[in-house]
């Protein structure tokens, strides 16, 4: 999953910023302050002197200190759907579901299609299984904001848990469009994967295709390995996919070959 939330980039994405150990989602979250890296790190002095508590619980959400960010957060009278959705994060980082899928839901009860909430609460329910919901949700914000890389990454990886594996695909392209590093940042994280080893040989064929379309062949022979290592066994499409043209030409995806036995 991939839970929208980023302050440097208003969209989340919960980029790299805030990594969850278990989850494929991106958070996604506007924020009204600037308040990024360029603060952490510097003491408390340096949080008591920003302007507004909003900002104070923002560094708080980036030194990951999630409790007192919501305590922070907390004191804000006047709560608007961007702070409900901030202290969902919080609470979806403590792994505190139900207290993150409430403020998600007072966030869109603020602002209806507020894309980042909608992503944040599929996000919620792609961790409960329940993928009907969360591809809704994913589409959902798609509609209200189709910029953003990772809501199709997230609806990209609903579709592959129900084993959808060619509208799974659809998703990634989509994602990949929009944003070429979207895979490049999240495989650095620990990303649940689909449970079957038949979608998951899907996703990282897919994935090898993204890669190597992109000219990216280091990453597109890794996927590609990991999609034979999981029963990927279509000769035929593997060694006439267009996509594959010049990785074919490497020694790299000849050893691959040699590897598996295929010829």
């Amino acid at each position: 999953m991939q839970i929208s939330f980023a302050f440097r980039e208003t969209a989340l994405i919960l980029t790299a910023f805030f990594p969850i150990p278990y989850q494929t989602t991106l958070f996604a979250s506007d924020s009204g302050s600037q308040a990024t890296g360029t603060h952490v790190g510097g003491g408390l002095q340096q949080v008591a002197n920003l302007t507004s508590v909003e900002e104070r619980a923002d560094v708080l959400m980036a030194r990951q200190e999630y409790q007192a960010a919501i305590s922070a957060y907390d004191l804000i009278p006047e709560k608007s759907a961007a702070i409900w959705n901030k202290t969902g994060i919080a609470y979806q980082h403590m792994y505190a579901f139900e207290e993150a899928k409430a403020d998600y839901e007072r966030a869109l009860k603020l602002r209806r299609n507020y894309a980042d909430a909608l992503n944040n609460l599929g996000t919620i329910f792609l961790e409960q299984k329940d993928f009907h919901a969360a591809e809704k949700l994913f589409k959902k914000a798609i509609r209200s904001d189709p910029n953003k890389a990772c809501f199709s990454k997230n609806l990209g990886t609903t579709y592959f848990a129900e084993g959808k594996i060619q509208q799974g695909a659809e998703a990634y392209r989509a994602a990949f469009s929009l944003d070429p590093d979207i895979f490049e940042r999240m495989s650095t994280q620990s990303i649940e994967e689909p449970s079957s080893t038949v979608e998951r040989a899907g996703l990282y064929y897919c994935m090898a295709e993204l890669f190597a379309r992109a000219g990216l062949k280091d990453r597109a022979i890794d996927f590609l390995r990991k999609s034979l290592s999981e029963g990927f066994n279509d000769r035929k499409r593997l060694l006439e996919d267009n996509d594959f043209a010049q990785l074919r030409t490497t020694p790299a995806f000849s050893q691959l070959m040699r590897e598996h036995g295929i010829r």
